[in-house]
């Protein structure tokens, strides 16, 4: 029986690496998100989270698990492209 890879698995160099190129890579994307600026408060606005695919729904729990925590109006669900 196949039990798959874990992350015993892994050399813990590979892991130690994989985490700075991950983190590397979201300070990136986050820099281009914000654009040197400040992000913009979302507290006492309605939200539209949008997700490019929602087959598992993974992506969009994280991301409703981070807006309930915050003080919004309201929050729909969308899916691009339609």
């Amino acid at each position: 029986m196949n039990r798959g890879l874990t992350a015993r698995d892994l050399p813990t160099d590979y892991l130690a690496t994989d985490i700075r190129r991950l983190l590397a890579d979201m300070a990136r994307q986050r820099k281009i998100y914000l654009q040197n600026g400040p992000p913009i408060p979302l507290a006492g606005r309605r939200i539209i989270p949008v997700d490019d695919g929602i087959a598992t729904g993974a992506s969009m729990r994280v991301a409703l698990a981070a807006v309930a925590q915050l003080d919004v109006l309201g929050v729909v669900i969308a899916r691009y492209p339609i």
